[in-house]
């Protein structure tokens, strides 16, 4: 039909004419989602070039990239990669290194790297995009490449698990695309929800919160209340208060996002899962364990018949779900579901990935609930030196997993190995920053307090006691249980050190703390 009537009337044509003709014809069969057609297509419109201009012409590598777009689409990367990088090395040939067509081929380099896992590898093909991209267009230049290549790099970074070094770029592109298009564009929404994203997981909340609440009103301002890319930025800021433990804030947002996605795409949609298990993850911190059940079960048996049992996101599911019972105090079916999620992940990505990790030091946790310590020891040990690897020492869940480790070996009495565990968790807290640090190094400090106790090493302990003491008063007065612990073991260490002079000092002063601090908050 029209197909064959356009390659009839393409045969007339120059050669380089009819290479165009059978180009833009192969477009409009992709887009029609005519895979297979297209790629005949494009491969006779790269034989033609070939043939016209040979191969290693200028030409022939932009229709090596047009057919190698289209591999990438149909998943098929290794070929798509063979023939990105003989455009590259027929355009740095023909251009030198530092042409826009050579930071073209290397940013669709990095991102069929990217879309194949290997994040590493990604990272310094965006580098040089970049640095060829700011050197010709100039350096901080508001050019859509520009801003494209930053939020490229960004995203790499922070899938590679280096989030800080990301967070820098993040900026970078938003503001490349606030100066391109002004505040009120669609593209300036989705590069506030990235870095608020980034920030929400570096616990940078009082950052995230204000860029989740402009990315919303623009979903809205675009959208209109009830499409599906509202109901994302709804679910985006439920998580950022539920992470501030702000669950009141929380709950009426997720049911939002619910009602809509439910709306919009059905019941079965495997967009709703997240929804559904975002909404029971609160209902179970506020204690709602009969609700938040059915909720994760319902989930799972949606990303189930969506994608089958072996899939990443049934492998969440079945943790998720694990979490409820274990709640229940359902700990051997808990434990039969994280063994699940365990072999699903391994078996998606290997033995060293941080989603390998999580469920490893999710087995664990349920082990030590089983009372098997001996168990969950070296499940625990795998998951901290998967996590340090995978995602950098600084990173929270390697903050989680040295407490974790740190609070087993302390039920053994193995008190010495708990000190470096301890000093390690606190190197990362300080790295890390974010707001909770300053809490989580109190606490830190307190665990290596009563391990310096134990081991019977009271100046040590004082120490420490002091310094969790002086980021715990910066928090609350006295009448908070950490407080009032914490002090309590200073006044005893003082004392069994025979310093009583200083206990009675301190006394006085943590009155004068607790009386300013309660004048400021009346």
């Amino acid at each position: 039909g029209e197909r064959g009537a356009a390659i009839d009337a393409a045969a007339g044509l120059s050669s380089a004419a009819k290479c165009l003709a059978l180009t833009n014809l192969a477009g409009l069969l992709s887009a029609q989602g005519q895979h297979a057609g297209a790629e005949a297509l494009h491969r006779r419109a790269l034989d033609l070039t070939v043939e016209q201009f040979g191969p290693e012409h200028l030409q022939t590598a932009a229709s090596t990239c047009q057919l190698g777009g289209l591999l990438v689409k149909a998943r098929r990367y290794d070929e798509a990669r063979a023939l990105y990088e003989s455009a590259r090395a027929a355009r740095e040939k023909a251009l030198g290194g530092r042409h826009l067509d050579v930071a073209a081929t290397l940013h669709a380099l990095a991102l069929l790297l990217s879309d194949q896992g290997d994040h590493e590898a990604a990272l310094p093909l965006h580098q040089q995009c970049l640095e060829i991209e700011e050197e010709v267009l100039g350096a901080g230049a508001a050019h859509p490449r520009v801003a494209a290549s930053l939020g490229a790099l960004a995203l790499a970074l922070k899938s590679a698990g280096k989030p800080h070094a990301a967070e820098g770029y993040y900026r970078r592109s938003l503001m490349a695309l606030e100066r391109l298009h002004g505040p009120h564009h669609l593209r300036v929404a989705a590069a506030l929800n990235n870095l608020a994203e980034l920030l929400r997981g570096l616990e940078k909340y009082e950052e995230a919160a204000p860029l989740f609440v402009r990315a919303l009103a623009l979903f809205e301002k675009h959208f209109g209340g009830d499409h599906p890319n509202v109901a994302t930025a709804l679910n985006n800021l439920a998580v950022l208060h539920r992470a501030q433990g702000q669950y009141d804030k929380a709950e009426p947002l997720y049911r939002r996002a619910l009602h809509i996605r439910e709306k919009a795409l059905g019941p079965e949609h495997p967009a709703l899962a997240t929804t559904l298990t975002n909404l029971a993850v609160l209902l179970e911190k506020q204690g709602n364990l009969a609700e938040a059940e059915p909720l994760q079960r319902r989930a799972l048996a949606v990303r189930e018949a969506a994608h089958g049992p072996n899939h990443a996101d049934v492998a969440g599911s079945l943790n998720n779900l694990a979490v409820v019972l274990k709640q229940q105090g359902r700990v051997e079916e808990a434990a039969e579901l994280y063994a699940r999620a365990l072999a699903t992940f391994e078996a998606l990505h290997g033995t060293h990935h941080p989603a390998v990790a999580g469920a490893l030091n999710n087995l664990a946790g349920v082990r030590r609930d089983q009372g098997l310590v001996e168990e969950a020891l070296p499940l625990y040990q795998r998951s901290l030196e998967i996590r340090e690897q995978t995602l950098g020492a600084d990173h929270p869940d390697v903050v989680a997993s040295l407490n974790n480790l740190h609070a087993l070996l302390a039920e053994l009495g193995r008190a010495e190995e708990c000190v470096p565990l301890l000093r390690r968790q606190l190197a990362a807290l300080e790295a890390g920053g974010g707001g909770t640090a300053r809490l989580k190094m109190a606490a830190a400090l307190s665990n290596l307090g009563r391990v310096f106790q134990e081991l019977g090493q009271g100046a040590e302990a004082l120490a420490v006691y002091k310094k969790a003491l002086a980021l715990l008063e910066k928090k609350s007065g006295g009448e908070d249980p950490e407080v009032q612990a914490t002090r309590e073991a200073v006044t005893a260490l003082l004392l069994q050190q025979e310093q009583g002079e200083e206990a009675e000092r301190l006394l006085k002063r943590w009155i004068s703390v607790d009386r300013k601090l309660y004048c400021e908050q009346h």
